[in-house]
């Protein structure tokens, strides 16, 4: 968050609860997301695509730019928003998978 977000509003990790970070390949995410190259092949031309949950290397939107330089990726993830400290990795850590 920027020096001038209010206090009253940057995200504590309190505040938003238990959510696990993964570091998934493009291939893992097609797999569980239960689709595949060939479906990524019959979006439209110039298609545009809205990601939950892209991850700090956004590997999906990357993988996808490959298949399909055409596609605009759009990625959204909350827990970018969130300080990386040790109190998040120490409960992501925790959970596991």
């Amino acid at each position: 968050m920027s020096d001038k977000t209010p206090n009253n509003i940057e995200p504590k990790l309190k505040d938003i609860g238990y959510f696990r970070t993964t570091d998934r390949t493009y291939e893992e995410t097609l797999k569980y997301s239960n689709i595949d190259n060939e479906y990524i092949q019959l979006l439209e031309q110039d298609a545009k695509v809205v990601e939950m949950g892209s991850g700090l290397h956004q590997k999906f939107a990357n993988g996808l730019k490959l298949q399909r330089p055409d596609i605009t990726v759009i990625s959204i993830d909350p827990s970018l928003g969130v300080d990386l400290n040790e109190e998040f990795i120490s409960l992501t850590e925790k959970k596991g998978d």
